[in-house]
């Protein structure tokens, strides 16, 4: 099986729009829990596939995590509204991003955003 991002998604069950290091490293040890032939002799298989899904994912770089199942902007929108608290708003064809975003920074400039110091604001065009 030829493995990219979406299938070892897949096989980790994993189906949320972003993913982080966090959500996959907990759902392959749910799964290698579940699968494991100690505890299940019919899932060698169903394991060796889970184990390849995983090794594909860890050699991702960190700098491109969240990993971005989909392409939709509004879910990521409003996934920093919802896990960061975070302002959005749109004016003049361009997103902004305000409150406290530092922890959100990385995924901001990963997806394009640049900081605009005077205003305090995540920007990028829409």
């Amino acid at each position: 099986m030829k493995m990219t991002i979406n299938t070892a998604l897949e096989v980790l069950d994993i189906t949320d729009q972003i993913v982080t290091r966090d959500q996959i490293k907990t759902s392959y040890r749910h799964l290698a829990n579940r699968y494991h032939p100690d505890k299940n002799p019919n899932g060698l298989q169903e394991m060796q596939n889970i184990n390849v899904a995983y090794d594909y994912l860890s050699k991702i770089p960190k700098n491109e995590f969240p990993l971005q199942n989909h392409s939709n902007d509004e879910n990521y929108l409003r996934y920093l509204r919802n896990v960061y608290g975070l302002t959005i708003y749109r004016r003049n064809g361009k997103i902004y991003v305000a409150g406290n975003s530092y922890p959100a920074r990385n995924i901001l400039k990963s997806w394009g955003f640049r900081w605009y110091k005077e205003k305090r604001v995540w920007w990028c065009y829409d």
